[in-house]
């Protein structure tokens, strides 16, 4: 009984290690702009073992890749690891723009608000959001304005201050 689960210690360490040693490959190929290299690197190092970086980095090169379903999937299986990722659902929320689906990004972005309430950029995303829902978006570009993000302010002078 010993022996058998030393055995299987030992194997999964293994893959874990390999996960690992793959995941850090794809991560360098990610940084050198090798999207779709880095995506299969990620591939090969879930296959050893799921890990919720490897479903990070890949979603990351997903979405530079414009393949933002495959992102927002991806995107879900960190969330669902660590819910407490303000990234994942800002980046989720991102996705989620871009596949025009308005109504899964505001409730996306608005996660990831609760988590990092001084984040500006986010005010300044649910701002962008809220006008494709034609909801009232002033009072965010404002609050990421006055969190420093000059895109907010740029955004509220020139959307903002003319309407009122």
């Amino acid at each position: 009984m010993l022996k058998i689960l030393l055995i299987i210690v030992t194997t999964i360490s293994l893959q874990t290690k390999k996960s690992n040693e793959l995941c850090k490959t794809g991560l360098a190929l990610k940084l050198q702009g090798k999207y779709t290299l880095a995506i299969e690197k990620f591939d090969h190092s879930i296959k050893y073992k799921e890990n919720i970086d490897s479903y990070f980095f890949r979603a990351n090169c997903y979405f530079k890749l414009h393949e933002f379903e495959k992102a927002a999937n991806d995107f879900t299986k960190v969330i669902e690891e660590d819910s407490l990722s303000s990234t994942s659902y800002y980046n989720r929320a991102n996705a989620y723009f871009f596949l025009k689906n308005y109504e899964l990004a505001i409730i996306d972005i608005e996660k990831a608000i609760l988590l990092e309430p001084n984040a500006a950029d986010l005010y300044n995303n649910r701002a962008v959001i809220k006008e494709k829902l034609s909801l009232p978006y002033c009072d965010d570009y404002k609050k990421s304005c006055a969190l420093g993000d000059n895109l907010g302010c740029e955004n509220y002078n020139n959307l903002c201050k003319i309407n009122k």
